[in-house]
């Protein structure tokens, strides 16, 4: 039986990541390129150089909900640069 749940453990993910799953992966880069001065649409065309398609409202929203939500979940941490727009 403990084999069978090994097995069954070591099965790949069918599920494809969630475009805002994606933009969380790289969130620390995203926040570099704003406090450097990119904007939200030179970064979604970066983005979509790599094979990210997302539009550049959606980007935004995406990173403020994230940084937010970094910012309410860690107790003591400093608050994230807000970028220059």
């Amino acid at each position: 039986m403990s084999t069978c749940r090994e097995v069954l453990r070591s099965l790949p993910s069918k599920l494809k990541p969630t475009l805002k799953s994606r933009v969380a992966e790289i969130l620390d880069e995203i926040n570099d390129l704003r406090t450097r001065g990119y904007k939200y649409l030179e970064v979604t065309q970066i983005l979509g150089e790599q094979g990210i398609a997302i539009k550049c409202s959606t980007l935004k929203k995406y990173v403020q909900q994230l940084n937010r939500a970094a910012r309410t979940t860690k107790p003591g941490a400093l608050p994230l640069p807000k970028p220059r727009r």
